[in-house]
Formats: structure tokens, C-alpha cells, sequence
């Protein structure tokens, strides 16, 4: 391995600080080392979890770190190269459970084994889209009266669960990164709302006025706007507080996007807007 300091130690090997090489190397031959010697050194343990080793490095902006025991006597080193061999491991072993799926798949020849590492997710989006179904047909009067209001229902569903899904992404990438610590998690939380209102607000708008001009009603727009923006902020939220909730409890926060997200958006999405079609149509009824 390439050497970027030297550490120094008692005489019972415990760490004392380090020394940079290259202040080593142009120091006067009868320089003090302790004159040299940086005492605030950041040591990762032997018992350290190779993830949040990577962290340090990339928080602290580490080239190097001394490995100690339990006694701080140092019994090694890490660099940043394999830091960065971790991080880009970790990251891509994130990706896949995103997606659903696993790394390991990569390695197997067998058709059944990719499909059955696959199902497990695939059919709760599955059984996700039959109670979205349930919701449905629930509000089956409401749609035989408006069938026009159902061309929105995927573009209202679309939108939220891509919204979830970006909130989620940057919140799974700030716990991995160790950029969402446990003091900023309201900080978090409060920017993620007020993007949510911002997005949905536009959105919102955006919807409303298409549908207005679309079917020639102003409170069909303002149904499918006011939808969207409840849609979009509540998918946000949860985007947010769910890789939060399953980070606190001992889950990787990974599971807690891609198909859960969209398919936990879908539920109470489709309840705002029938909801809110609903009493369009009883208002628009005269009732």
C-alpha cells in the first residue's frame, strides 16, 4: 500500500498521532517529531463496520486512517482507494435492492433463481395494484357519472410515485453518506415539505389548467389540481419518513424505495382524488 503518514506510537504501540510523508521528508534531521506530529488523528477500530469506515472517509476527506484494537495499539492502516472500493460496493449492492432485485443475480446462470430474487417485491407491487383495483371500484358510481375525470387517474399516480421515489433516492443517499444525522432530521424533513409544496403547487397548477381547458369545467381543473398537490405532498413525505423509520428500526433503508414506495403511494393517492371527484360530482349535482 501507498504511504501517505506515518503514525507514531508509544512504546506499548498505542497511537500518539501521525506525521505527513511529505513533512517527514523536508524536516531538518534534527527536527522533534512530536514538532511534526499531528495529535487530532481519526482511527477507525478493528470491530468497525466497513460502510462506516468509508464514511469518515468521505466526511473527514481521509486519505488515510490508522487501524486500532481495542487498547489503541495500532495494528494497520486503510487508504482512501480502499474507502472508495467499499463505497462504490455498498453503493451498488443499494441500487439493486432499490430496484427489487439483488447483485447476486448477476453471478446465477439459473432463469429460476434471477425470477424467484425478483417476485418477492414484483408481487407486493402486485398485490398493491389490486387493492388500488379495490379502491376503484369503490368509487365506480362516481367514474359512471365523470368518466372523463379517470384519464387523470395515471397521470395523478404517475407523478406522485415518481415524487416519492426522488424524495426517497436523495434521503437513502443522505443516511448512506451519514449526511443525515440524527440532529438534522427535522432540518430534513422541513426541506423535503417545502419542496413537496413547491413541486406540487406547479404541478397542481399545471393539471388544473389542462383539465379546465380539456373538458371545459373550472372546478374539473380544480379538482385535479388541488389532487395533484395533495398527492404529490403526501407522496413526498412519505418518500422521506419511510427510509427514515426503517433506517431507526435496524432495516436497510434501501427496501423502502422503488416498489414500495410506488405502490404505497397508489393506495391513498387514488382515495384524494376520488375522494375529492366525489364531491365534485355531488357539488356539480346540485347535491
Amino acid at each position: 500500500a501507498e504511504i501517505y503518514c506515518l503514525f507514531v506510537v508509544d512504546e506499548e504501540d498505542r497511537l500518539q498521532g501521525g506525521v505527513p510523508l511529505h513533512l517527514l521528508v523536508t524536516a531538518r534531521p534534527d527536527t522533534v517529531i512530536t514538532s511534526l506530529m499531528d495529535r487530532d488523528v481519526i482511527s477507525v477500530t478493528t470491530d468497525m463496520d466497513q460502510e462506516e469506515i468509508a464514511q469518515l472517509f468521505v466526511r473527514y476527506d481521509l486519505t488515510v486512517a490508522p487501524v486500532v484494537d481495542e487498547d489503541q495499539r495500532v495494528v494497520g492502516q486503510i487508504t482512501v482507494d480502499d474507502a472508495m472500493d467499499v463505497l462504490v460496493e455498498e453503493a451498488t449492492e443499494d441500487l439493486y435492492r432499490m430496484a427489487g432485485t439483488s447483485g447476486d443475480e448477476a453471478e446465477r446462470d439459473s432463469v429460476f433463481g434471477v425470477a424467484f430474487t425478483r417476485l418477492p417485491w414484483l408481487l407486493l407491487c402486485l398485490l398493491g395494484s389490486f387493492l388500488s383495483g379495490l379502491v376503484i371500484s369503490f368509487f365506480d358510481v362516481t367514474l359512471e357519472k365523470a368518466i372523463t375525470l379517470a384519464a387523470f387517474i395515471p397521470v395523478i399516480m404517475a407523478t406522485g410515485g415518481n415524487s416519492g421515489l426522488q424524495a426517497s433516492t436523495v434521503t437513502v443517499r443522505g443516511l448512506v453518506m451519514g449526511n443525515v444525522a440524527s440532529g438534522l432530521l427535522v432540518r430534513t424533513v422541513l426541506r423535503e415539505t417545502g419542496t413537496a409544496v413547491v413541486i406540487g403547487l406547479i404541478c397542481g397548477l399545471a393539471a388544473s389548467g389542462v383539465a379546465w381547458i380539456w373538458f371545459g369545467e373550472a372546478l374539473v381543473g380544480v379538482c385535479v389540481g388541488v389532487a395533484m398537490f395533495l398527492v404529490i405532498c403526501l407522496a413526498v413525505l412519505l418518500g422521506v419518513l419511510a427510509p427514515l423509520f426503517f433506517n431507526r428500526v435496524g432495516i436497510d433503508p434501501a427496501v423502502a424505495s422503488g416498489p414500495f414506495i410506488t405502490t404505497t403511494n397508489d393506495i391513498p393517492g387514488l382515495l384524494i382524488y376520488l375522494g375529492l371527484a366525489t364531491l365534485l360530482i355531488q357539488k356539480l349535482s346540485g347535491g
